[in-house]
């Protein structure tokens, strides 16, 4: 009888843990954050560190993403009392990427920040060569009024951090 022991491999967003920061702007009633473009999820944390790729044989599973911002521990994310619009939730975005290109797409709203939250998605096989798992942020608004007045101009940072349950070691 086999046996099937899950590697678990934490990821962040960028070689340096963070995506651009965003200025916040108190004096504005609402804030938009922008879209922000795909970044390599790596496995060193916040500080930086290595790049790593799945081999082609893998399936990895995301079991659970975080959105960790330096203004808001905890926080629940704003919405708005205007009819559904995609910019009044935060998500995130995941795809798997290979020399050729993004491979899976999916985006995943958040209900708070700093916050482990199970998602449990999978990662499709990308077939002929070994991928990466990119993530990205998708435009949202918030009011500003929620925000403390001791981060009005500030650099806030975003860092994405994704849990990866996978069958093969990283290839480095």
């Amino acid at each position: 009888m086999s046996r099937y022991t899950p590697i678990y491999t934490t990821l962040y967003s960028g070689i340096d843990g963070k995506f651009a920061p965003f200025v916040l702007n108190k004096a504005a009633p609402v804030n938009v954050v922008p879209v922000y473009d795909f970044i390599q999820l790596s496995n060193m944390g916040f500080g930086g560190g290595i790049v790593e790729t799945f081999a082609q044989e893998d399936r990895p599973m995301i079991r659970r993403v975080a959105l960790f911002v330096n203004f808001a521990d905890g926080m629940p994310i704003p919405r708005f009392s205007i009819p559904f619009n995609f910019r009044d939730f935060v998500s995130i975005r995941l795809k798997a990427d290979t020399v050729g290109g993004p491979l899976a797409y999916a985006n995943l709203p958040i209900p708070t920040f700093n916050t482990w939250f199970e998602v449990n998605t999978q990662v499709p096989v990308p077939g002929v060569s070994d991928f990466q798992i990119w993530g990205g942020i998708q435009t949202f608004s918030f009011f500003s009024a929620s925000i403390d007045a001791a981060y009005d101009g500030q650099g806030i940072t975003f860092t994405m951090g994704a849990e990866v349950e996978h069958t093969f070691p990283l290839v480095s």
